[in-house]
């Protein structure tokens, strides 16, 4: 699909094409419009909180549209107008719209849609997370009901990266992502979560927040695989705070490997890499017994973009 999309734009044979795909977003733009909320002069498409229950098949279609094509829709609207001349197509106000969305809308809230998501979310997810056209930056997929399984395709939709841009520059092999929230998932797991990191480290080094908390059924053993994850990906990754907060079966044991990520200087003090462990199985005494390093958070994180 995104190799057809290019060999269109560069044959001027397909005016039509062009022209009927130009209509096809300003159409699924609009459909999308009620979800939209604007912060700080910023879009966020919002899904939040059971939103894909009323979202139709057809809406569904054109928001995994809108995301795939992403950065490539700009360049669909400018050769339309180029070679057909048809800029009065649209009134002002909604080619506005249309240009602040496919260029400001990278921040995608998928939360809360509990078994909703589990049934239909990852296959409007899927060709989103693979194409090389879109720039969400920030997925929050926090209380879906999501498992390892699930969390397996979310971590081969990124990996299809791979065996679709084998020949292209490594520019697309990564995502753009810099924020990811999974938190409130309990049925996430240490073997889930060993997995995501390896595919985090391949395939987002742009990632630079994860939030992991109240995952009801990871260990002190997720702590090990980010000890690993630091020893293999320090030098390209930009992972600089994750959150571990409420998770009731990582003690002190876990927090101590962790610390060993700052002892071992697998990071440097100057990267600022924090990780946040509130309310944890952690005893008050052996918190004061253990020297850990300052960017051993115990108490809960800011708010965070």
């Amino acid at each position: 699909i995104d190799d057809g999309l290019q060999s269109t734009l560069n044959d001027s044979n397909n005016d039509k094409r062009i022209h009927n795909l130009t209509a096809n977003a300003f159409y699924c733009c609009e459909h999308l419009q009620p979800f939209i909320v604007s912060i700080k002069s910023s879009l966020i498409l919002d899904l939040s909180n059971e939103s894909l229950k009323q979202l139709s098949m057809e809406n569904k279609r054109f928001l995994s549209y809108i995301f795939m094509f992403q950065s490539k829709l700009m360049a669909l609207y400018s050769h339309n107008n180029n070679k057909n001349n048809n800029a009065n197509d649209y009134d002002a106000q909604t080619v506005a719209y249309f240009i602040q969305f496919v260029t400001e809308c990278n921040k995608l809230l998928l939360g809360g849609n509990a078994i909703w998501f589990y049934a239909s979310g990852m296959k409007l997810l899927s060709p989103i997370l693979y194409s090389k056209y879109c720039r969400v930056n920030s997925l929050s997929l926090d209380r879906n009901f999501i498992n390892d399984a699930v969390l397996l395709l979310f971590c081969k939709s990124l990996l299809l990266r791979n065996a679709l841009y084998a020949e292209r520059s490594i520019f697309y092999h990564c995502t753009f992502l810099k924020r990811l929230d999974l938190s409130h998932n309990a049925q996430i797991t240490d073997i889930g979560l060993n997995t995501l990191f390896a595919v985090i480290g391949e395939k987002c080094p742009n990632l630079g927040e994860l939030y992991l908390s109240n995952l009801a059924s990871v260990t002190n053993v997720s702590c090990q695989v980010i000890y690993k994850f630091y020893q293999l990906f320090s030098q390209q990754t930009r992972l600089k705070i994750i959150v571990l907060n409420r998770n009731k079966f990582i003690d002190e044991h876990g927090v101590n490997t962790l610390n060993d990520v700052f002892r071992h200087r697998l990071v440097g003090e100057g990267e600022n890499v924090r990780f946040f462990v509130a309310h944890c199985r952690i005893h008050p005494q052996l918190m004061v017994a253990n020297d850990w390093d300052h960017r051993i958070k115990l108490e809960m994180p800011a708010r965070m973009n």
